[in-house]
C-alpha cells in the first residue's frame, strides 16, 4: 500500500532551502520515490543546509563506539533487532502520514549501520515476515520484516524488526564486530 501523501512540506522546505537558511526536519524525508527525486532535483542546485532528524547515530553509546572503530582495519558485520511491540489497529504509523515501520521507525536503524560503516551502500534487500495464523490486522507482514545491508567496504549489516516478540524483553540491541572485536549495545 502506497501512501497518499509526504510527510515533508516541500512548500515550506525548499524555499527556505534556497534561501540558504539551515533547515531541520523529522524523517522520513518523503514516502515514496517520486518525492525523493523531486526533492533530489530542487536539492542539486545548492543552497543551504537540510538534516534529518535521525537520532541513533548521535547516542552516546555509538559516540564511544565511533571512536573504537577509528581505527578499524577491516568491515564490519551489524546485526540490529528491534522487537517493537503489537500496534492497535489504525495507528497513525500505518497511516499516510507514518510510511509504515520500515520508513518510519526502521530507518534510523539503517541510517545508523550507514554512519557505522562510513561506505556508500552496495545493495539491499527487505524480507517481509507475513501474518501470523489468525493475527489479522494486528500482526501485518509490514511489521515483522529483515532488512540486508552491504557496502562498498565490505561490512554487512542485517536489521531484525519483529512486533512479535515478549513485551519483557528489551526493545532494542545493536551488534557490531570487526578486526577481533564485538561490541553490543
Amino acid at each position: 500500500r502506497r501512501p497518499e501523501r509526504t510527510t515533508l512540506d516541500l512548500s515550506i522546505v525548499i524555499p527556505l532551502y534556497e534561501a540558504r537558511t539551515p533547515v531541520f526536519t523529522e524523517k522520513p524525508l518523503a514516502l515514496r520515490e517520486d518525492e525523493i527525486e523531486r526533492i533530489a532535483a530542487q536539492l542539486t542546485g545548492g543552497g543551504g543546509f537540510l538534516m534529518l532528524g535521525f537520532n541513533r547515530r548521535f547516542a552516546p553509546g555509538v559516540a564511544a563506539l565511533r571512536g573504537l572503530l577509528a581505527r578499524r582495519r577491516g568491515p564490519l558485520q551489524m546485526a540490529y533487532r528491534v522487537q517493537a511491540g503489537m500496534l492497535p489497529e489504525g495507528h497513525w504509523v500505518r497511516g499516510p502520514q507514518g510510511g509504515g515501520r520500515l520508513i518510519g521507525e526502521g530507518v534510523h536503524m539503517i541510517d545508523l549501520f550507514r554512519a557505522l560503516a562510513g561506505a556508500p551502500l552496495e545493495c539491499a534487500w527487505v524480507v517481509p515476515g507475513g501474518s501470523a495464523a489468525g493475527a489479522g490486522a494486528a500482526d501485518p507482514a509490514e511489521d515483522n520484516f529483515q532488512v540486508g545491508l552491504r557496502y562498498a567496504d565490505g561490512s554487512t549489516a542485517t536489521l531484525l524488526y519483529t512486533s512479535r516478540g515478549s513485551a519483557h524483553h528489551p526493545k532494542e540491541r545493536l551488534e557490531v564486530h570487526w578486526d577481533g572485536r564485538s561490541v553490543e549495545l
